[in-house]
């Protein structure tokens, strides 16, 4: 069993039943669902097509997207997400965009330049 190791914790420190239950059953959802939990998520950023709209300009980056107020200062990635509209073409440098938010702004007559 995965939880061997617990056993010995339980006698050893007096840990009370219930609290190294609930220690258990947190270890084996973990374990069962085998997640991975990412340590640079809130790092990451979103900003949305209405977003871009709003603020008007023609190339968007990173700094820009700082200085419009859009991205807090330990963001170090953002993703453009398909909520709302744009009309205007806008270029993104280095930035990532879901399939939606990609697709409507190259309707718009836009560009996409994830790697610069």
């Amino acid at each position: 069993m995965v939880l061997d190791w617990a056993k010995p914790l339980a006698v050893d420190t007096k840990v009370k039943s219930h609290v190294l239950a609930d220690f258990i059953k947190l270890v084996l959802r973990v374990d069962r669902c085998q997640c991975i939990i990412s340590l640079t998520r809130r790092h990451v950023g979103q900003v949305t097509l209405a977003d871009l709209e709003r603020i008007g300009l023609a190339e968007v980056d990173l700094p820009a997207l700082k200085q419009h107020g859009l991205a807090g200062e330990q963001i170090n990635a953002v993703k453009v997400i398909k909520t709302g509209e744009i009309k205007r073409a806008v270029t993104l440098k280095g930035l990532t965009a879901s399939a939606g938010a990609k697709a409507a702004i190259e309707a718009a007559g836009g560009k996409v330049l994830e790697h610069v």
